[in-house]
């Protein structure tokens, strides 16, 4: 059998595959004026994440966070982590403060 091509993305992928990405999201209804709401929002997306990434048998190399405001106005941040994980308290870490914390750094 043939590798299958994505009409998106051109490299060759063999058949039954995972994707080499994985995505949560959510659409709020409501409306957030401080960081406690949009904080709970994020918790939740991480631990949906981390039990896909776990599912499907795959860890995280890095984390993009996207937000789109209801005027249109968008924001993204593309971070690292230190070594691949699963664990959402490393994709926490990461997502909260940007720093994702090394088996060695882990107290």
């Amino acid at each position: 059998m043939p590798a299958a091509r994505s009409p998106t993305d051109r490299a060759a992928s063999p058949p039954g595959a995972l994707p080499a990405s994985a995505n949560v999201r959510t659409a709020s209804s409501g409306t957030f004026l401080d960081g406690a709401g949009v904080r709970g929002v994020l918790l939740t997306l991480v631990v949906d994440l981390g039990l896909l990434l776990r599912r499907r048998g795959q860890a995280a190399r890095a984390l993009t966070l996207q937000l789109a405001f209801a005027g249109g106005g968008q924001w993204e941040k593309a971070r690292r982590l230190a070594d691949p994980s699963a664990h959402e308290k490393d994709l926490r870490a990461l997502a909260s403060d940007g720093r994702s914390r090394s088996p060695s750094a882990a107290a």
